[in-house]
Formats: structure tokens, sequence, C-alpha cells
């Protein structure tokens, strides 16, 4: 029998299915290094899993800390929504209860996690379900990104990279102004 952590890798829904109707507790088990099956699937963009789950009692505030198998440094207390990209799972995940003000062991909301990512799109949903954003927070967001701008552009880069962060720029200082 497959594992819930390679039914969720290979998002194959029935074996994952059949995995957790045998034992239903491994929906909020962590692995070794800290990470839920939740957050396994939303990190994986796979949305039907992540229903799945979610529909098996998943708990999508459930905490987790995370050690980074790169840095060996631990990202403590996130919940599942700090890792979506996608905005039909963000609208899941809220929809099954993520609290989108929820807050990292390190300080950053939601909103930071999620904005950093250089996607305003993203972040503006974030703001429209009701997450909050600290001032400082786009304040923090907006220096990092010029920063990050003027680095490419004096090396004169032209890319999908710098066109995003000059969006995401526009829109933290439009959001400030």
């Amino acid at each position: 029998m497959t594992d819930v952590w390679s039914a969720i890798a290979e998002s194959d829904a029935k074996a994952l299915s059949l995995v957790i109707g045998a034992n239903a507790g491994l929906v909020n088990k962590p692995s070794a290094r800290g990470m839920t099956p939740l957050i396994l699937a939303v990190q994986a963009g796979y949305e039907e899993i992540c229903s799945l789950l979610l529909d098996n009692g998943a708990d999508p505030n459930l905490k987790a800390n995370i050690k980074s198998p790169v840095s060996g440094k631990m990202d403590s207390s996130v919940t599942a929504i700090m890792f979506s990209r996608s905005i039909s799972i963000i609208d899941l995940l809220v929809g099954n209860g993520a609290d989108v003000n929820a807050v990292d062991g390190n300080g950053k909301t939601v909103f930071l996690r999620i904005a950093s990512s250089y996607d305003e799109i993203l972040a503006e949903k974030i703001i429209e379900l009701g997450g909050v954003v600290p001032k400082s927070h786009l304040e923090w967001l907006l220096k990092i990104i010029v920063e990050e701008l003027e680095f490419r552009k004096s090396n004169g880069e032209k890319s999908d990279r710098v066109n995003a962060l000059q969006r995401m720029a526009d829109w933290c200082a439009m959001r400030l102004a």
C-alpha cells in the first residue's frame, strides 16, 4: 500500500483516499521534517489533494515547524495557507477555516509570506479575504523589492522577474499612498 507522502507527491487522489480511509489520523500527522500532508499538497499546488485532505479532517490552521532540507533552519509555526501560490487553493483553504491573519514564528503574516513571492494578485487576494496588512510590512516589502529591482536593472536584466518585481513595487507604492 502507498503511504500518505507518496500519494500526495504523485497527486494520486485514489491512493490517498485509501490510505487515509485506513488511518484517518494521518491527515494531520507531520513528517520527520515537520511537514503536514496539507502543507505538502498546498506547496505542490494539488487542489484536488488539498480538497480531499480537508474533507477528511485536515486542519488548515495546524501549526507546523518545518526544518529546511537545504539550510537546516527551522520555519516555525507555519500554516498551510502561507505556502499557497494559487488563488483557488487560497479560496479552498479559507473556505475551510484557514486564518488569513496567522503569524509564523518569525512574526511574518500570511500576507507577508505570500507577497514575498512578488505576486500582487495573490497579495490582493489575501487582503480581499480580510488579511490585515500593517504599513510596516508594505514598507519593508517595497524596500526589498526596490533593492532587487535596482540590482537587476543595473546589470541590464530584462526579464519576467523584473516585470513582476516592478508590478509588485507599483502595487506596494499605491497601497502606501
